[in-house]
């Protein structure tokens, strides 16, 4: 992957972190994190592995006071992203059948 751009070109959301980093959560192409500091992308994007995203629909971001990114899928639930790790913690909530939204967890 090209990681001077994003994985895909349609976009959901976008969340700027108190670090100037920009997580951009688009449609079928998972999370990309641009990092000020390297100035690239990252792409996280749903795979087997416990540690990925829930889906690659990524409908928005929130942080909480711990720094942790909640990140809201399109029918994978909510993740809990830990910047330090670079990875989704295994536990996923699940909304039922209901579109998961971060906001629905953290109404501002």
């Amino acid at each position: 992957m090209d990681n001077t751009s994003l994985s895909n070109n349609s976009i959901y959301s976008i969340y700027k972190d108190p670090q100037a980093n920009m997580w951009v959560g688009t449609y079928s192409g998972g999370v990309n994190l641009y990092s000020r500091k390297a100035n690239q992308f990252t792409a996280f994007r749903h795979s087997s592995s416990v540690n990925s995203p829930g889906d690659n629909n990524i409908l928005g971001f929130v942080e909480d006071r711990r720094g942790n990114i909640w990140i809201g899928t399109d029918g994978g639930g909510v993740d809990l992203f830990d910047p330090a790790s670079r990875r989704s913690v295994t536990t996923r909530i699940s909304l039922g059948t209901r579109t998961a939204s971060a906001a629905t967890l953290f109404p501002r």
